[in-house]
């Protein structure tokens, strides 16, 4: 009768053993290191450094219109109140944007990685008329080889591509 039982347990530990070993991976070799180095190439090609300012309130502005005419392309966003159990299908647009501080640094990232914040006068329906207050952080990257500021997403998709 204990024998089921301590069997699985073996079972799981040469498992959890394995598991752990796989993760362990191993480091490249200081000849492999040389290679990469030696050779100049990265994965990604050379291009416009990160600049020493961040990104303007137009370049963020832009960023975040882009993101929202995805969104209102793909015929907007459909979103229903828990409580009432209306539905409605969000259309964001942006009357008035003002970066009010400064850009923050993403830590542990690759440099020209930032989190700005914009406060903005906008609506969030169709034929909405009246905007009102938002705030919204928008995730900011330095593309180099494009030399433009972007989404943080788009970067992300340009960079699958170029692999």
């Amino acid at each position: 009768m204990h024998k089921y039982p301590s069997s699985l347990l073996s079972l799981a530990a040469i498992a959890a053993a394995l598991a752990l070993s796989a993760c362990g991976g191993s480091s490249p070799s200081a000849s492999e290191e040389g290679q990469a180095s030696d050779d100049g190439q990265s994965s990604e090609p050379a291009g416009e450094p990160v600049p020493a300012e961040e990104p303007s309130e137009s370049d963020i502005v832009s960023i975040l219109e882009s993101q929202y005419a995805q969104i209102n392309a793909g015929g907007g966003m459909p979103v229903t109140a828990t409580a009432s159990g209306k539905s409605m299908v969000l259309k964001p647009k942006i009357w008035e944007a003002h970066k009010d501080e400064p850009c923050r640094p993403l830590p542990q990232s690759d440099p020209g990685e930032y989190e700005c914040s914009l406060n903005l006068m906008m609506t969030m329906r169709e034929g909405d008329n009246e905007p009102g207050k938002h705030a919204e952080r928008v995730h900011v990257s330095w593309d180099e080889v494009e030399g433009e500021w972007v989404g943080a997403e788009v970067l992300r998709e340009r960079r699958k591509k170029r692999k």
